[in-house]
């Protein structure tokens, strides 16, 4: 496992409680890209995994989709050690209100390109978090948010997004962009009530905004 850079796993149900002890900055030092799908990790063995990998700081790529993670995973996410992280995939894990402080987490990961928390049961209160990402995270070129039907169900929430993009606009987040902008998508299908959705622009900065399935 030393020299282990690249990992992708579906094991499609019960996971061995041994296996996080695999990992880790002593186990799989090398670790690049980690992808597992559809595991029963739930909140218990995710987040010794994410204690895990802690200190793996080539870590590039991380997927943890449908393994049962909520609040308690959210709380172990320590993203200051993976400088080098541009892919995060959390979908299908039920946050809840845990999703707004883990938002707020990836305001450091200014290398993300891709992040998504497809249907993951987010709440009115991280669409504030949103709207500071989609202005500080200068590299994101993917931001996948849909399917989260308590995310943007009125206007004031919708406001509430704006106004936080604006203002992390005014407070200079956008003196360190690049000089070539990529543009970027953040996906708001499934998760935006359809009278709302008419109230939000197509484009905000660099992102286009996907309101409404077409």
């Amino acid at each position: 496992l030393a020299r282990l850079e690249w990992l992708e796993l579906e094991p499609g149900g019960l996971v061995s409680p041994a296996f996080p002890a695999l990992f880790g900055s002593v186990n799989t030092p090398r670790l690049q890209h980690l992808c597992i799908a559809h595991a029963a990790l739930k909140d218990g063995l995710g987040s010794s995994l994410l204690q895990r990998l802690t200190g793996i700081s080539g870590l590039r790529a991380l997927g943890l989709r449908d393994c049962g993670l909520g609040a308690n995973s959210a709380r172990y996410f320590n993203l200051a050690s993976w400088p080098n992280l541009t892919y995060l995939d959390l979908s299908y894990n039920r946050f809840a209100s845990a999703g707004q402080e883990l938002l707020k987490k990836f305001a450091t990961t200014c290398r993300l390109r891709h992040l998504s928390l497809r249907c993951c049961d987010l709440e009115a209160d991280a669409m504030v978090s949103v709207g500071r990402l989609v202005v500080c995270l200068q590299q994101l070129e993917v931001f996948d948010l849909g399917g989260n039907e308590r995310l943007c169900c009125d206007q004031s929430t919708a406001q509430l997004f704006l106004q936080a993009a604006v203002k992390e606009f005014g407070q200079g987040a956008f003196w360190a962009w690049p000089t070539v902008l990529t543009s970027g998508r953040l996906d708001l299908r499934g998760s935006v009530q359809a009278d709302v959705a008419v109230s939000l622009p197509k484009k905000l900065g660099r992102f286009h905004l996907l309101r409404v399935d077409s």
